[in-house]
């Protein structure tokens, strides 16, 4: 049984996905934007649903905001892989292929999140 998808992202994680240092990722934090967790006794990282929800913040607002390109891929009932356990391999994956990919599962869904400056396709995607 595979072990679910973990419930934070780190600082580097935040910071590519971003495009950001890891001093702007923490200026995030300090300003209240990100709440930050710490992780262990020297890594910290943030909520990913906190993280998640930020995400959709950046599609509006008076200044300039990257454009986020969203895939979701509905999972079929009957195959011989949980959900979670497929969007980790989709995971694990994407960091070596395309990185700065986030991956959350929802319901049977899987939704790849990116920056779209990437120029990422959903066929490099899938």
């Amino acid at each position: 049984m595979s072990k679910p998808l973990p419930e934070h992202v780190t600082r580097a994680e935040v910071a590519e996905t971003l495009r950001l240092s890891l001093r702007q990722v923490d200026r995030l934090a300090k300003e209240g934007t990100l709440k930050k967790l710490k992780l262990s006794a020297s890594r910290s990282g943030f909520e990913r649903e906190d993280f998640d929800r930020y995400l959709q913040t950046l599609t509006g607002g008076d200044g300039y905001v990257s454009r986020i390109a969203v895939l979701a891929v509905e999972i079929p009932t009957g195959i011989p892989y949980t959900v979670n356990e497929l969007a980790e391999r989709l995971d694990a994956s994407l960091c070596q292929r395309l990185p700065g990919c986030l991956i959350k599962v929802d319901g049977r869904k899987i939704q790849i999140a990116w920056n779209a400056a990437l120029g990422y396709t959903p066929e490099q995607i899938l």
